[in-house]
């Protein structure tokens, strides 16, 4: 039991050593609660009552959905919920009832028809456990895949050793070792929403911005995949081809394409805060 397993003498304990960077509990959600903008929620793991694990979501926490991949920390962590939490070993643990865990990397909300798979991938898209090797066909895509940290989601996989599994998503991520840069772009207020100006923004970020007509679909572009947005339309399609939709359509001001703040955050997966009047992206 992994919650047990944690109880000590000292006030503050750290997860058992392993070979795994990244470890994980899988559990339903008994409670969640919030208080000043800190969202918590207790797990009971494996579904047992008396296995807990009280986890503190912190300001970069990742959260994904299996199944459509939206990112919002309130939209997804509701109780009675299935999630896998995972965790970067030496990750601390406050000595409680029941223990708690202030620094999860990422809290996944299941889904039942797919396996999760968080690792750094080496050369040959091998995980660092030996697990589990990718089979993707793209040759464009695996590239940009190869010594990474990612999260994987796959329906089945051979039963060699590695298992050999084609992925139903892949998503790139950031170790938390690694010291992200940041950028301060300004920002404007238009109707309640923060936007900032498109191709100034993502141009400084390293991405392509492609301008097809006033009636055709914005491209962002970087490392082979394309986001798309249009003049005046809440629906958007993110990097990984997925629909998504926000609160609020790319508008034009004096010529220039400007979109919500939240089109950094969901769209193009970076993180973000909002200071005063610009927003520091972190990438």
């Amino acid at each position: 039991m992994v919650a047990a397993s944690l109880l000590a003498s000292a006030e503050e304990v750290e997860l058992e050593e392993d070979n795994r960077e990244y470890k994980s509990f899988t559990g339903t959600i008994e409670y969640v609660e919030q208080k000043d903008e800190k969202l918590s929620f207790l797990v009971n793991i494996d579904n047992d009552k008396n296995n807990q694990m009280l986890v503190h979501m912190a300001e970069d926490t990742l959260l994904f959905d299996m199944t459509d991949t939206r990112e919002d920390k309130r939209m997804h962590i509701v109780k009675g919920a299935e999630v896998e939490v995972f965790y970067k070993k030496h990750t601390p643990i406050a000595l409680s009832l029941p223990p708690q865990m202030m620094t999860p990397f990422l809290v996944l909300a299941k889904n039942g028809d797919y396996f999760a798979k968080l690792d750094t991938f080496n050369q040959g898209l091998i995980s660092s456990d030996k697990q589990l090797k990718l089979n993707i066909e793209d040759k464009n895509e695996a590239e940009g895949y190869k010594n990474s940290l990612l999260l994987v989601f796959y329906k089945e996989s051979t039963r060699s050793l590695p298992g050999i599994a084609k992925p139903y998503r892949v998503f790139k991520l950031t170790s938390p070792n690694v010291k992200t840069k940041e950028a301060v772009f300004p920002i404007q207020m238009k109707d309640g929403q923060a936007i900032v100006e498109l191709r100034k923004t993502f141009e400084s970020l390293a991405f392509e911005v492609v301008w097809h007509g006033y009636d055709k679909p914005i491209e962002v572009k970087r490392d082979n995949k394309i986001a798309k947005l249009t003049l005046g339309s809440k629906s958007y399609v993110d990097f990984n081809s997925e629909d998504v939709e926000l609160d609020y359509a790319p508008i034009l001001i004096e010529g220039k394409t400007y979109v919500p703040v939240s089109f950094i955050r969901i769209v193009a997966r970076m993180g973000l805060e909002i200071r005063g009047d610009t927003v520091v992206v972190k990438y």
